[in-house]
Order: C-alpha cells, then sequence, then structure tokens
C-alpha cells in the first residue's frame, strides 16, 4: 500500500479521526527488520552493542598548564599559535597595530608612521584580540628594540571579563635577538591561567616602545579538547537531514530525497523505510518505547513508526522543523512556526501548544532524563542553550555558546545522554571544533571533532557541513550525520566512559 497515493491531499487526513493507523510506509509490512537483506554484511551483524573498546584521548586538564620552555620552539600539534586579529593603540586611535604573526619577509620591524606621532600624555596602550580563546601557556614578542618600557601587561577573557595582571620581573633579563628578519628581538613570555584568554592588554611609558612592536603572538591550548576514536565511518546514500538514536541500539536516518534508513551501531545499514512520492522529511526523534518520529514538510504532519518501520499514528498540521519526547509522559513537542505543540505518542491528539515571543528564534528541542526541557536559541552570534518549562515555554536559565565575540558561531543540533549531558553540535564557532559536551549546568566537559572548510581535507573524524547528532544513552556512541554536494557520510566516536 503506497503511502503517497492514499493520501494525496495532506489535509484530508487530519479531518478524518483515526485513520492513521491505517497506513502503512513500508510496501512489505510483513517483512520485518530481521527478515529484509540489504547487504550481505548486514546478515553477519545485529544490532548489539560491541564490547567496550578504550578510546585513544588526548586531554588537557583545564586548572593545569604546562608552560613551553622559554626559548625552545614547540612543535606540539595541540599548542595552537596565533597573531592578533585586531589591534588597537591608544590615545593615537590606531587600528591594526601589531596584528598576526610574526613575518620575516617584511621589510620593517616597527610602525614608523606610529613612531612619527607626537607624544601623548599618559600611558600608550595596545590592546590586542585574538580569534580563538586558548589556556594561554606563552606570549611572543617581536620588536625592533628591547622593551623596557612595558608598564603593565593584562590578560582577560573578552566575553566573561575575567583578567589577570602578569608579573614583568622576567622582562629585566631582555629578550633574543633575532637571526631572521627585520625584528631585532623575541621576547617569550611564559603563562599561566585557569580560565581562556582571548585579549591581551600592554601598556608603554610612551609611543616609541609601542612603535617597535611588530607582532604578539599567543600560544595555548583548546580548553577541553579531546580526540575520541572513529569506531567508524560509512558514506550515506544522499545529504542527511537528521539522525535519531534509540535503547535498542537502532540508528535512523533521514536523508534528502526522502529516504529514511535504518542502521546498526557498527555502521551497517539494516533496512530502507519506503517513504511516499510526495514526502519531505525534516526531523526524526525516538520516544521511550523505541518508536520512530518522523515530520514530513510536504504533508505537515508527523508519523509514529514502529522500531522496524512500521507506521503507528499520524497526526498535526504544521510545517515541523524539530522533535522532542518528553520521557515523562511520552509526549512529542513539535517546533513550530514560533511556538511549540505537544501531541500524544499513541493517538497524536494535541494536548498543548506555547508560542513563543518574538525575542529569540528557537531551532532545536531536547530532554534529559529527568524531563529537564532545553531548546537552543539564536543560533548564530547569540547562540545559547536554555532550560525552559515544559507547559509553558518559558525561560528559566541559560548558558551562553559563543566563546569569542571575533567569530559568528553556527550551532546546528542539540541532544542530551542518559546522565544529563548536553551535546552541541556546530557548522561553525571561533576554534572549528564540531562537538562540544556541557554539564547540565553549562560547563564545557570536552569538544572534539574537527571543522574543515576544505573537500579534499575530509577526513575520518573531520566534518565539512555536518547536519545532525544523536548520542546513545549511555554516552559510549556520539554520531554525526555530515553532507556536501554529492557526499555525505555518517560518523560514530567511540567514547571512553568513566567508570
Amino acid at each position: 500500500m503506497n503511502f503517497g497515493m492514499l493520501w494525496p491531499d495532506g489535509i484530508k487526513k487530519r479531518r478524518l479521526a483515526g485513520v492513521a493507523l491505517m497506513v502503512c510506509m513500508l510496501v512489505q509490512i510483513s517483512c520485518g527488520l530481521s527478515g529484509e537483506t540489504v547487504t550481505p554484511q548486514a546478515q553477519q551483524n545485529t544490532a548489539t552493542m560491541p564490547p567496550r573498546v578504550t578510546a585513544t584521548t588526548v586531554v588537557m586538564p583545564i586548572a593545569t598548564v604546562v608552560n613551553v620552555p622559554a626559548e625552545v620552539e614547540s612543535t606540539d600539534p595541540l599548542l595552537l599559535r596565533q597573531g592578533a586579529a585586531w589591534g588597537y593603540l591608544d590615545p593615537y586611535m590606531a587600528d591594526e597595530v601589531a596584528v598576526g604573526t610574526y613575518d620575516p619577509t617584511e621589510m620593517s620591524c616597527s610602525n614608523e608612521w606610529l613612531a612619527a606621532l607626537p607624544e601623548e600624555s599618559g600611558e600608550t596602550i595596545l590592546t590586542l584580540e585574538y580569534l580563538t580563546p586558548v589556556l594561554p601557556e606563552q606570549l611572543v614578542i617581536y620588536a625592533a628594540q628591547t622593551q623596557t618600557g612595558i608598564k603593565r601587561i593584562e590578560m582577560l577573557n573578552s566575553l566573561s571579563g575575567l583578567g589577570v595582571e602578569l608579573d614583568l620581573g622576567y622582562l629585566a633579563s631582555g629578550g633574543t635577538p633575532l637571526q631572521e628578519g627585520a625584528c631585532a628581538e623575541r621576547i617569550r613570555v611564559p603563562l599561566h591561567s585557569e580560565f581562556e584568554v582571548d585579549q591581551v592588554i600592554i601598556s608603554f611609558e610612551d609611543n616609541t616602545f609601542a612603535a617597535a612592536i611588530a607582532a604578539v603572538e599567543l600560544l595555548g591550548r583548546l580548553q577541553a579538547y579531546t580526540e575520541p576514536s572513529v569506531y567508524w565511518r560509512v558514506p550515506l546514500p544522499d545529504t542527511p537531514v537528521d539522525i535519531a538514536m534509540g535503547q535498542n541500539g537502532l540508528v535512523y536516518v533521514a536523508t534528502q530525497g526522502n529516504g529514511l534508513y535504518i542502521y546498526d551501531v557498527e555502521g551497517n545499514q539494516l533496512k530502507k523505510i519506503d517513504t511516499p512520492d510526495q514526502a519531505n522529511l525534516i526531523s526524526t526523534a525516538v520516544d521511550p518505547f523505541g518508536n520512530l518520529i518522523v515530520t514530513d514538510e510536504a504533508y505537515r504532519w508527523f508519523v509514529v513508526l514502529s522500531p522496524q518501520g512500521v507506521q503507528l499514528t499520524a497526526g498535526g498540521d504544521g510545517f515541523y522543523t524539530d522533535i522532542a519526547v518528553n520521557p515523562l509522559t511520552g509526549n512529542i513537542y513539535l517546533l513550530n512556526n514560533g511556538g511549540v505543540e505537544i501531541y500524544t505518542s499513541d493517538t497524536a491528539d494535541l494536548v498543548d501548544k506555547f508560542q513563543f515571543d518574538e525575542t529569540h528564534v528557537y531551532t532545536s528541542l531536547a530532554f534529559d532524563p529527568l524531563g529537564t526541557f532545553y531548546m537552543m536559541r539564536d543560533f548564530n552570534w547569540d547562540a545559547a542553550v536554555v532550560t525552559a518549562d515544559p507547559l509553558t515555554g518559558e525561560e528559566q536559565d541559560a548558558f551562553p555558546l559563543v566563546r569569542s565575540k571575533l567569530v559568528e558561531t553556527v550551532a546546528n543540533d542539540l541532544t542530551t545522554d542518559e546522565t544529563g549531558n548536553i551535546y552541541v553540535l556546530f557548522a561553525s564557532n571561533t576554534a572549528q571544533i564540531a562537538i562540544h559536551q556541557y554539564s547540565p549546568k553549562g560547563v564545557l566537559l570536552q569538544r572534539f571533532g574537527r571543522l574543515t572548510a576544505d573537500a579534499g581535507d575530509w577526513a575520518d573524524g573531520s566534518f565539512l557541513d555536518p547536519r545532525a547528532l544523536a548520542v546513545s544513552p549511555d554516552g559510549r556512541f556520539v554520531l554525526v550525520a555530515d553532507g556536501y554536494e554529492d557526499q555525505a557520510y555518517l560518523t560514530c566516536f567511540l567514547m571512553e566512559i568513566d567508570g
């Protein structure tokens, strides 16, 4: 029985009570999951959890930083070296001062036009801002002369306002003479901070010393950066739109072109679920009973399927962009045109709804096992995860996803695990790391999965255009669906679990 032929007009279905139970999205209803063979590989594997494998993970502790030796160039690939993206000299109102990394091919070290300016009374202050906040280990100053005129150095986090003034005792010994380029001296300043730094302020006795600065490089590590093992990576038949994972270990992938597929946790495709030709799948979720819920933009409804893909019920009348299921009630939450509609999962009855004000835009919904309701709002410059009342949608608490004011943050998806940890998938952020894991209070626990803008550098564990995120209930498996043009992949990370 063809779903599309049965419902050429998607509006009719909502005027007839109970008819959704008569519809089947499968061509062969009698064919269960175990009875259909897609590939020879699928015959040999089941959806049972594989034995635990110890992943190789590199973790940089938040509160412990080891300084780089003062005069030794670091080759550590996890140590990020960056020049300032923006520099401002006050009171001269001079922009673009001491930006970028040191370039030995430059013909001049100092800013000659700054040196020619008349002296102003008071301090000369250079404010430098960096694209990526890091746990700092070293500041490297390239200058045309010995910097005995430095009065004060501060390092700060531009968003939180946290800052610390550095001890300048090390400057008495001077720096190291340079053999390459126009600058005469390189000064290495060892740093330590338990908070991320993306701003440095240097105060000089006069403009002469400020004008002699060519570059100020900040070396540090990404807070909570890890490198978990890529358990597997498999190509997808089409560009993904959403993924979901159930307690039974089954992974459901919805793709463009009305594709709906079932995978196991070993990356084997077990089944393709038939969908109507006219459908346009948007989002997916799994309820506490293992049933799959999908939204269909063309028919403007949602459909509840059994774990094997047999349609159980359907309902709704709207354009639903995201789904979440309340584990305490089993009710389905559907994000719809600036509000949320709440339906029963067994009968598809509308039980409640609420609207948002026009202050924020909400893009993703999620529940933790205790019934805490999360929403992701303002997915770009002001991206944040909010805790909300599941009955009214009223915000109760929030934590920001933005870590720098210089680079746009784009957050695409949100989910949780059984311990209440929150996972956010990014398509863009300051450090270009795709997956961030937070505690329920918004503390960054770890982040992993490199973002790339180069299709030729789209290797295992990196993501060109990540679309959707799913996490196994125990947090052992983190799955990311990624797609660009004619390529698409499903990647599974194997995580280390404490205890």
